[in-house]
């Protein structure tokens, strides 16, 4: 299990949700996640995965690459 917390405000976040929405799409068409949802209050996510190394979602993650 991950849980993730936002770096910005959440109204900074709005912006890149559809590109977070493909990255999750990715995941979960690829057989790597398992469920996702939103921390309430909104303040980050949480994924279940399937085994992988811990550097995979953050090689590949919005967030990672300087957009947040």
């Amino acid at each position: 299990m991950v849980f993730l917390n936002y770096a910005r405000p959440a109204k900074g976040v709005e912006a890149l949700l559809a590109a977070h929405i493909e990255w999750l799409d990715r995941y979960f068409g690829a057989g790597f996640f398992i469920a996702a949802g939103r921390k309430d209050p909104r303040t980050g996510g949480m994924l279940l995965v399937r085994d992988m190394e811990r550097e995979e979602p953050d090689a590949r993650s919005v967030c990672r690459r300087g957009a947040v």
